[in-house]
């Protein structure tokens, strides 16, 4: 973490000592911070408490706040409190008016309003309607009437400009429209001739050799120049035009049941109507003017009936509506009233609820009131101004004195502060002149600084010191200053560690002594104790320390045999792994003579070579040894077999004799 913390903000108080007694401030907002999270989770079990209160007959206000279960201010509460007794005389008034308004209730003056209203609306629909028929009726007959005058006009024009041209009367059926259609193709086909247009019959193409002839053909010519031909067949399809507008007509006119009340003299009405319908009869069947009907049913006598009745209606209408007003008005006033004693009644019958309501949120202000009391910002700022005050500069200096110490005085690393929060002060390393102390350092240059931090921040203290393969990534001339840096301290340090260049450092140093036990007092009073363990484990057990120096096959197999006398004998798989640890050691130390590859030996361990040359291993011991170990094996591989049949006592202690013989043997074997 100390590593990691070079390339971003770090704690100073998250390392396994804390300086100068700063993580107190931490340990207060931690504190703090777990009262503030209790006081939460009981404000939230207030809530849960909270009773249910029926808010039906409640005003929307106080119903919206109890049904979202929040808090009343204290004018809201004192106005609720006043409800809390309900006398019985407010009881009888709230009975007598809710009589009083079922009986408003059950005289329903709307209905009425409703069927007048409509009948006025009957009246008037009728009257439009009526009024419109006979408007449209008049219209038409006088369209009609101008029509037929335009077209008499015409005719008897168009018959003048055909008695001038005698000679075309006396040809049959002149006067037809078929005749007509036909001189007018031949004038429009003669249009189209040239030159021989003036002798020539535009019909039949023949030459014109009687005079007679030339004579209709002026008389046709004469004909169709006039223009009271066109004239007429305006007239005649103005009257087409009129007269199919009349056929469309609606003449629909219903005499509903509030008609036939009001008017006295029905069948008269009825009359009238079916004169209205002749009327149009009559202009559809007109072929000249006096055709024309001119007289139209007069409706005024019907319309007065019915005006008188629609006044008598109104009077009556502006008496029920007033007397509606005046009742829709004690109405609303009674509800209000009702609601207010309704509201009354509820609170009174739920006081003991509505009480404990309150109470429930009184103590729920209080706890959000102890809670606004845990706020740690104030103890965020006395952390900075003690960091400020007693740490950065004193730390700054040792920091630097520790990296001299290490080797690494070159590297220009500076301690800077930066903000803190909830209590801790934050301060972060950083290469002058650059951002980022990644940039320049090396893996191990880095790792190097952050131990100089660690033992910067340790000094003065007596904690024990722990260190997990402090020196990773380091070379040797660093590892060397560690271990020497650590053999300083006065603290307790326990390292472990799996560089032997970095063991070296302690096994050779001059000033202290390793000690030759680890399970009693140490009488070398030179220097600083070391004791130095092996830790071994296996597939069944982990962590196992043993003496450093003391980790032989007689210590092994002394041990197993200590075992295998306590009674009652309950210690199968640990006695198993004594004896195959004791093979191993056997090998280590008979087979291969105890001796260790040049690179990892220092000079107390050095090449035994008078050793070296008695290796001359009898490899029928070898099988021996295995099936020893193989033996063992299946016992601590926990196998079914050795499960339901273990290895027995007496077993075990021919095995540890058998391991005995073994070592002598070999002994014998190298001596020979």
């Amino acid at each position: 973490s100390y590593l990691n913390g070079l390339l971003q903000p770090k704690t100073p108080d998250e390392v396994f000592v804390y300086p100068l007694g700063l993580h107190l401030f931490r340990y207060i907002t931690q504190i703090m911070d777990s009262f503030a999270s209790r006081l939460n989770q009981l404000s939230t079990q207030k809530l849960q408490e909270l009773p249910i209160i029926k808010t039906d007959n409640f005003c929307d206000d106080i119903k919206a706040k109890f049904n979202s279960h929040e808090n009343f201010n204290e004018k809201e509460r004192d106005a609720i409190k006043i409800k809390f007794n309900f006398s019985e005389n407010e009881k009888k008034d709230l009975a007598k008016k809710e009589e009083d308004l079922k009986q408003l209730q059950q005289t329903n003056y709307q209905d009425k309003i409703t069927l007048l209203t409509k009948e006025n609306a009957i009246f008037t629909n009728f009257t439009t309607k009526v009024n419109n028929t006979t408007k449209n009726l008049k219209d038409y007959s006088d369209k009609f009437k101008k029509a037929f005058e335009v077209y008499t006009a015409a005719k008897i024009k168009n018959e003048e400009v055909r008695k001038q041209s005698e000679i075309i009367t006396k040809l049959p059926k002149s006067d037809t429209q078929e005749w007509k259609t036909f001189i007018k193709a031949g004038q429009e086909y003669s249009s189209k001739l040239e030159g021989e247009g003036q002798t020539k019959c535009p019909y039949c193409h023949q030459e014109l050799k009687s005079e007679d002839a030339i004579n209709i053909i002026k008389a046709y010519a004469s004909f169709l120049s006039d223009t009271s031909e066109s004239e007429l067949n305006a007239a005649e399809k103005k009257i087409k035009g009129i007269r199919e507008e009349i056929r469309n007509l609606d003449l629909s006119i219903n005499i509903s049941d509030e008609i036939k009340t009001a008017i006295t003299d029905l069948t008269n009405l009825q009359n009238k109507i079916q004169q209205l319908s002749l009327y149009k009869t009559n202009l559809l069947t007109a072929t000249e003017l006096s055709d024309i009907p001119t007289i139209i049913p007069d409706f005024s006598q019907e319309f007065k009936m019915l005006e008188n009745k629609q006044k008598e209606n109104d009077n009556v209408l502006e008496n029920l509506t007033s007397v509606k007003e005046k009742k829709d008005k004690k109405i609303t006033e009674l509800q209000n009233s009702i609601a207010e004693l309704k509201e009354k009644k509820s609170i009174s019958e739920q006081k003991s609820d509505i009480e404990k309501y309150f109470s429930i949120y009184n103590d729920k202000n209080r706890i959000e009131a102890k809670k606004a009391e845990t706020r740690t910002t104030e103890i965020t700022k006395l952390s900075i101004l003690a960091q400020n005050a007693l740490l950065t500069e004193v730390l700054k200096i040792k920091f630097e004195s520790e990296l001299k110490n290490l080797g690494k005085n070159n590297l220009k690393v500076v301690l800077e502060v930066t903000n803190g929060n909830k209590g801790k002060c934050q301060t972060q390393l950083r290469l002058v002149g650059n951002n980022s102390i990644q940039d320049i350092l090396s893996e191990g240059e880095q790792k190097a600084v952050g131990l100089a931090m660690f033992f910067a921040e340790i000094q003065n203290e007596n904690n024990p010191i722990i260190l997990d393969d402090p020196v990773t990534s380091l070379d040797h001339e660093i590892a060397g200053n560690v271990a020497k840096r650590l053999l300083d301290f006065n603290n307790q340090v326990i390292v472990f560690c799996h560089n032997r260049l970095f063991l070296d450092g302690f096994e050779t140093s001059r000033e202290n002594h390793v000690c030759k036990t680890i399970d009693s007092a140490c009488n070398n009073s030179k220097g600083k104790h070391i004791l130095i363990y092996n830790v071994y484990g296996d597939e069944i057990e982990k962590g196992i320390l043993r003496n450093y120096k003391r980790d032989d096959s007689d210590s092994l197999l002394k041990d197993a045999q200590e075992k295998l006398n306590n009674r009652p004998f309950e210690d199968n798989l640990k006695v198993s792994i004594l004896l195959r640890r004791a093979v191993e050691k056997i090998i280590d130390e008979c087979v291969f003579r105890g001796q260790l590859p040049p690179k990892v030996s220092n000079k107390n361990s050095r090449i035994t070579w008078d050793e070296l040359e008695k290796i001359n291993p009898n490899p029928q011991l070898i099988k021996r040894l295995r099936k020893v170990h193989d033996e063992t094996s299946e016992e601590i591989h926990d196998g079914t077999a050795s499960v339901e049949n273990p290895i027995t006592v007496d077993r075990l202690k021919e095995m540890a004799e058998e391991l005995k013989t073994i070592k002598s043997e070999f002994t014998e074997t190298i001596q020979k």
